[in-house]
């Protein structure tokens, strides 16, 4: 790496990746059972074991019914630092499962289910089973190499389509709870939706990643519905021998996905998916005229329109409606449209969630923020024209609703895998518990009723029931509408609200296999439930004006949710009337199998303990072969993360050999322990070596929109050469320091063609002493910098148009320290239309101007061929740069004179480029770009043409 400084600093902005990960400082336990090891943080005790008893119980159904059991423990970390409901699973560096205790009674799709870790340990594990397979020559290399982390033939499932991967553990885990997404209805409405509105995806795209909607998705939705028709199609036996096939496949998978297929089920993957597109079609057409049949609720179009658009809000005077808005081109906002003139007003905030009025210019929400690298909490914020004000911290609230004087707030809390039921007074910022959280009992959302005096809630309890009920401002249940049962099937009642005359609790609800608007009385307790829309596709959200006179909800359509509404005419619903089982619905207990050790401390280390090695054999004409092993790792916490590669020369005795190795025990700051030998051939063929060790400490401060880090650190260098020249020191040793700092607040939404709307920023310093100069004093002093600003202009084209600017530099002083070159289509100091080296020096800068246009939105691969093709841009760009030596440094280095002479002049070039978002192996993005550059000013004056990986900037 040319710029190792200002890459240690650049890459210190580790919140995003973060994120996604558990705490590594937390005082972690763990218990085991037959086949896993359970960590956990503290107070997830209860859910640790129930997490190992599902997991035995789903080990046991997928070695008979799927796949070869793994053969070595496999590692479960359950932890509570997200307020979001996860999973992840990788094979990588041994297989693990990472779950989050969060239950997500309140998502669209995943809100169906009976319980929340025996769902989530199916689908994760079902990974684990499929992607740890390999077949005889895969095994064979595992045996002498251990886990090398790559695909084919170590993990020949990696790198195969996502629908493949996700769509079959999205299946189990319905097949093995009997709920989840394939029997709940929302996979299914999008995809009668797609029919209907002649939008059905092909497999080239589901195979892909794009941001058009259903987004990330796809890979779930279609690949679920898909391996349930193999399934229902083939035979029980049809992923088994799927499964069997890819790990045994003597050509990577990815690329004979249709020869897997048709030797696992005699039908390639395209044939089966154009059969069950036509089945679909069949099925939903029928299904569309049946719903015709009864009178489409006529409704017309007030927002939204793409991708998301939920929870409308009408304003107490009735002037405007919000509702939360992530539409692809902005990140996520609040959006206040005035319902006279249709005038806008866009409020930027982090995530997509439930909003209320506080009064007729406030509005009360949700949102989620980092308390520290590895902890996102949501909490209580007011939204207004002037701005935001944050009501809480570490809260972890959500689904917020305001009285009628807008300061007590209604919320959901959320902690150690349980929901309460929360007042808080947002004047005081006390809190008053309504309802406690139970194991059984999740509570979703809930709505003030207009006079104060009643609660109408959302409950889920164990065994997968979705209730609306009435309770009084105590939590003490007034009514409770009886659960129906729909043709064998569990309704999920959603999103209570009331309308203004306190007459009606209006709902939304799956009854009958589509999602559409009800009502009841809430003081009528017979069950009696009146149906107020019958739509095609799906309603959503519902909300009442204050005048009573129209029906608001977030409809849905093939590109995403709109907000629509139709008239609130209690004369024009109907009643409808199921077998009502009230509290005689039976609860379903899995079995629980297996028992659990006692729960122990957390041992990290040996988590951490080397799964692999690689062989390394590095070779030149000078200093002959060395031979030698790389081998890295990670605890499941990854509070212990090292790579190392140490080799030898037998010919001469040399070693060389790296290490890196991170601790981040202390949560924050990250520790970070560098040790390397290398060597150098200088010329007449004297070997160069230099020693290296280093210690870096790196605070990280991240936010939702900024990311800030500071790195400090000491270095010791020791240089030792074989030279005779008296001019250099044959042994020097340095000591040094660097420190750097680096922020980051640009956005980038799901359609964007480049960064847009804020800064990047990094600056490094180090400098080195020499503890024992001889013939010369190799100290010296560099300082690296750039900053890159970025701003969208909204134009034609399916994203934002983007002004984007670039200025990088160095200063380099002292003996010790060589020139730099600039030129090229690097990412430090480019001026495209020359070449490295057409100005070299001790101090240098390069600047950009870009101008870029989103050009085409493909999202497009062939059939099954692991390439895919999505967002293309093309930008307009003018580069400047220069390098320059002191007079001192020309009269020591001979270059320096003659670059002195060139470096009047700089270098200045100008062109065009054309660039895309490509995947190749279905997972692995990349930005591929073919210029052409005309020189301006300097040295050369011939355009050149050029293909390279990467975003400018």
């Amino acid at each position: 790496m040319r710029y190792p400084l200002l890459l240690l600093v650049a890459c210190a902005l580790l919140p995003c990746s973060a994120s996604a990960q558990m705490r590594p400082h937390a005082r972690w336990q763990q218990l085991q059972t037959q086949h896993f090891t359970v960590v956990f943080e503290p107070g997830l005790d209860s859910i640790a074991q129930h997490a190992g008893r599902r997991a035995e119980a789903a080990f046991a159904r997928l070695a008979a019914e799927l796949s070869v059991a793994p053969k070595h423990r496999i590692e479960i970390v359950i932890g509570d630092n997200l307020d979001f409901s996860n999973g992840a699973a990788t094979p990588l560096p041994d297989n693990r499962i990472y779950l989050w205790a969060r239950p997500p009674a309140d998502d669209l799709a995943l809100g169906y289910y009976n319980d929340w870790m025996d769902l989530l340990i199916a689908h994760e594990l079902t990974h684990i089973f499929h992607l740890d397979r390999a077949g005889a020559v895969g095994r064979a290399l595992r045996f002498v190499l251990g886990r090398v982390p790559f695909g084919w033939p170590f993990f020949p499932a990696l790198g195969t389509p996502r629908w493949a991967t996700e769509g079959l553990a999205t299946y189990r885990e319905s097949l093995h709870t009997g709920t989840g997404r394939v029997y709940g209805t929302y996979h299914d409405m999008i995809l009668r939706t797609a029919v209907l509105e002649d939008d059905f995806e092909p497999i080239d795209r589901v195979s892909g990643e794009t941001p058009t909607w259903p987004g990330g998705q796809r890979a779930y939705i279609y690949g679920s519905l898909f391996m349930d028709y193999i399934a229902d199609r083939i035979g029980p036996r049809a992923h088994r021998e799927l499964l069997d096939k890819t790990a045994g496949s003597v050509l990577p998978p990815p690329w004979v996905m249709n020869g897997i297929a048709k030797r696992a089920t005699g039908k390639s993957f395209t044939q089966l998916y154009d059969e069950w597109r036509r089945e679909l079609e069949q099925r939903y057409r029928a299904r569309a005229e049946a719903i015709r049949a009864n009178g489409v609720t006529p409704s017309e179009r007030v927002a939204g329109g793409e991708r998301v658009a939920w929870y409308p809000r009408v304003s107490p005077d009735g002037r405007r409606i919000a509702y939360a808005e992530e539409d692809g081109r902005h990140t996520p906002m609040t959006v206040v449209l005035d319902l006279a003139t249709g005038g806008r007003k866009r409020m930027r905030r982090n995530g997509v969630g439930a909003l209320a009025w506080a009064n007729n210019s406030t509005i009360v929400t949700t949102q989620p923020e980092f308390t520290d690298p590895y902890t996102l909490y949501s909490d209580l914020y007011y939204q207004h024209a002037d701005g935001q004000q944050r009501l809480t911290r570490g809260a972890r609230y959500d689904a917020a609703d305001a009285d009628r004087s807008g300061r007590k707030l209604l919320v959901v809390a959320n902690a150690g895998g349980l929901t309460s039921l929360v007042e808080h007074d947002a004047h005081t910022g006390r809190d008053r518990v309504i309802v406690e959280g139970r194991p059984d009992v999740q509570w979703v959302s809930a709505r003030w009723s207009p006079d104060g005096a009643r609660i109408a809630a959302q409950r889920w309890q164990l065994g997968g029931r979705h209730d609306v009920i009435v309770m009084d401002t105590l939590g003490v249940p007034l009514a409770a509408r009886p659960q129906p049962w729909i043709y064998d099937e569990r309704a999920t009642d959603a999103a209570p609200t009331w309308s203004p005359d306190g007459r009606w609790v209006v709902f939304t609800s799956d009854r009958g296999g589509v999602n559409n608007i009800f009502a009841f009385d809430p003081e009528n307790t017979t069950g009696l439930v009146f149906q107020l829309t019958n739509v095609l596709t799906g309603a959503f959200f519902p909300e009442i004006s204050p005048d009573g006179a129209w029906l608001y909800f977030s409809a849905y359509h093939a590109d995403g949710f709109t907000i629509e509404r139709t008239r609130f005419d209690a004369n024009a619903w109907w009643p409808v009337t199921y077998q009502a089982a009230g509290d005689t619905i039976p609860v379903v207990i899995p079995p629980q199998l297996g028992t659990a050790s006692p729960t122990r401390s957390y041992s990290a280390v040996r988590s951490a303990l080397p799964r692999f090695w690689l062989p390394i054999f590095a070779h030149d004409s000078i200093q002959g072969t060395f031979l030698g092993a790389f081998t890295a790792g990670a605890d499941a916490v990854s509070r212990h993360n090292y790579a190392a590669a140490l080799a030898y020369n037998f010919g001469n005795g040399r070693t060389l050999g790296w290490l890196g190795y991170t601790w981040a025990g202390l949560g924050n700051p990250l520790l970070t322990l560098n040790a390397s030998r290398e060597y150098d051939i200088l010329a007449g063929q004297s070997v160069r070596r230099e020693d290296n060790l280093s210690l870096h400490a790196t605070l990280l401060r991240p936010r939702w929109r900024s990311n800030v880090a500071f790195t400090l650190g000491i270095e010791g260098v020791v240089i030792r050469r074989d030279s005779t020249e008296r001019v250099l020191d044959r042994e020097d040793r340095l000591l040094g320091a660097i420190a750097g700092v680096a922020f980051g607040n640009a956005r980038t939404p799901a359609y964007a063609i480049s960064a847009e709307d804020g800064l990047r920023v990094s600056l490094a310093a180090r400098r080195r002493f020499d503890t024992d100069p001889v013939f010369r004093d190799a100290t010296y002093t560099e300082l690296f910098g750039v900053a890159r600003g970025y701003r969208s202009i909204s134009a034609f084209g399916f994203a934002h148009h983007v002004l984007a600017a670039r200025v990088s530099g160095l200063h380099r002083t002292g003996l010790g320290i060589g020139p730099t070159d600039v030129g090229g289509t690097g990412d430090f100091l480019p001026v495209r239309g020359f070449e490295d080296g057409d100005r070299i020096g001790f101090s240098a800068w390069s600047a950009s101007l870009e101008y870029r246009v989103p050009v085409a939105l493909i999202g497009r691969g062939v059939r099954l061929w692991p390439l895919f093709v999505d967002r293309v841009g093309a930008s307009l760009f003018a580069d400047a740069g220069n390098a320059q030596c002191t007079a001192a440094q020309a009269a020591l280095y001979l270059f320096c004179p003659g670059n002195q002479d060139r470096a009047r002049e700089l270098l200045l070039g100008a062109g065009l480029e054309l660039y895309s978002n490509v995947a190749v192996l279905s997972f692995i993005p990349v930005w591929v770009r073919a210029g052409f550059a005309q020189p301006i000013k300097g040295p050369r004056d011939t355009p050149r043409f050029y293909i390279t990986l990467g975003q400018s900037f």
